[in-house]
């Protein structure tokens, strides 16, 4: 490891690009990595990549030469090549949309050598992420082809102009069959795993505004099928809110949803999450698009069980 500080003329910048800059060769995916592993202390503190640096802070990073960014390329199995070739919901020159499959983590770390984002560069050069995904969440997920659209759509996304539905199933008692939950929402302390879980904390505290609308589908006692809006895009922000108003949602390990469906035998249960639809505006044409990712397996099997009906997709605003 090493501490370098910040030069008077780096202020301003943020961390990510900070690194990219005295790392010669860093990808931005792993310059992201170290940030959210903790490899990467400004000042001592755990901070996001996102973070603006300030001229007297002292950054320490791991060690990095040119060498090893002409390491060996992380070899991708065929199958998971073939399997995100498969899942294009949309496609032109400048967007694509995935149907991202569960399991698969937008960005390597925590144990994983590759992600989707490696993925995609190798079945389409050139393309990026535009915004995240948990491990365990299907669905929607758009990448964008140029850098005029990564910006364009980066624009949108920080002004709330894209409207993502959900889909999602909760245990517990729910009084209410739709409303709004308003939690401001900040990362649990930096003790073990639970610094990746989100906490409801008040913006004295460092919360920051959260905002998600529901409405339920379906009900089968103390299970519920919901179509899940969030207004707001923080870090978990669906498990989080719904764990905080004492309705995990099913399959959360992380947020300690149900894990069985009766017996506690057999294999756990997934999560019920998925990034059901998108809408945004073309960042080239400026057309509005709206995409609709099938309902996924779990939630199938779930709806046959029950006898629920199948959500069917409405036309989403922007």
């Amino acid at each position: 490891m090493q501490v370098l500080p910040v030069k008077p003329a780096d202020a301003g910048q943020r961390l990510d690009r900070w690194l990219r800059q005295i790392c010669p060769g860093l990808p931005m995916g792993m310059a992201q990595r170290w940030c959210r592993q903790g490899l990467v202390r400004v000042n001592g503190k755990r901070v996001a990549a996102s973070t603006r640096l300030a001229g007297a802070d002292q950054v320490k990073l791991p060690h990095w030469t040119s060498a090893a960014a002409s390491a060996p390329a992380v070899v991708i199995p065929a199958a998971v090549l073939e399997q995100l070739a498969a899942a294009v919901l949309y496609q032109d020159a400048e967007v694509i949309v995935l149907n991202k499959p569960a399991g698969l983590p937008v960005q390597a770390g925590s144990g994983k050598r590759w992600g989707l984002d490696q993925v995609a560069a190798q079945l389409w050069p050139g393309a990026r992420l535009t915004h995240r995904l948990d491990q365990e969440t299907s669905g929607c997920l758009i990448l964008a082809c140029t850098r005029a659209a990564a910006a364009a759509l980066a624009r949108d996304f920080a002004a709330g102009e894209v409207a993502k539905t959900y889909l999602a199933v909760v245990s517990g008692h729910l009084a209410d069959p739709q409303g709004t939950i308003d939690f401001a929402l900040a990362k649990g302390q930096e003790v073990g795993a639970d610094f990746e879980r989100m906490q409801v904390r008040g913006p004295e505290a460092g919360g920051r505004a959260a905002r998600t609308h529901y409405r339920r589908l379906a009900r089968q006692q103390q299970l519920h099928l919901l179509e899940v809006k969030p207004e707001t895009g923080r870090t978990h922000q669906i498990r989080a809110h719904f764990a905080a108003l004492g309705v995990p949602l099913v399959g959360d390990k992380k947020y300690a949803g149900l894990s069985h469906f009766g017996a506690a035998e057999g294999p756990p249960l997934p999560l019920f999450l998925q990034a059901w639809q998108v809408a945004f505006r073309h960042p080239v044409t400026g057309q509005k698009l709206t995409v609709v990712a099938p309902v996924a397996a779990p939630f199938l099997t779930l709806c046959q069980r029950y006898q629920w009906p199948l959500p069917v997709a409405e036309a989403i605003k922007l």
